[in-house]
């Protein structure tokens, strides 16, 4: 039960953060919006704008944003439904937070690969389609950012 819960919080971990090369990424590159509705519209922005700007909450965001997302978190060859496992990865994200880091490099740090296994992390829509976790979280912190950008 103990080890399951690990590789859960791990899993999560890995979602809200990536070990990744900025360099190498294109930030510019659009992900589909995953059923998930205009930024604006959302609940997770509404909470966002009601909180203290901070890089803490903006990944705060990303938790709240994609935890009803209808898509699976393929970690270490297992898949997982995000909202089975939202509540762990809040909880993990609390108290292991750097407040020194920004978003974006807590998001590399943790959401692109395994942690054990420097395997990939991949989120899975219903259509079959798969994207790196890191690469779909940095897109949609750009659009974040772009949006508080334009208000």
């Amino acid at each position: 039960m103990l080890q399951s819960c690990l590789k859960r919080v791990g899993l999560f971990i890995a979602l809200i953060s990536m070990s990744f090369n900025l360099t190498a990424w294109s930030s510019s590159k659009e992900y589909p919006e995953l059923g998930l509705g205009p930024l604006k519209d959302s609940a997770a922005y509404r909470s966002f704008l009601n909180r203290p700007l901070s890089e803490y909450s903006k990944v705060k965001y990303l938790v709240d944003r994609f935890k009803s997302a209808p898509v699976q978190i393929n970690y270490d060859g297992h898949n997982y439904r995000l909202k089975d496992i939202s509540g762990i990865v809040e909880m993990y994200m609390r108290c292991h937070y750097d407040k020194k880091r920004s978003a974006k490099e807590w998001v590399m740090e943790y959401a692109n690969r395994t942690l054990s296994g420097n395997k990939p992390i991949l989120l899975r829509l219903e259509d079959g389609a798969s994207y790196q976790t890191g690469h779909v979280l940095l897109s949609e912190l750009n659009r974040l950012e772009r949006t508080l950008s334009s208000r």
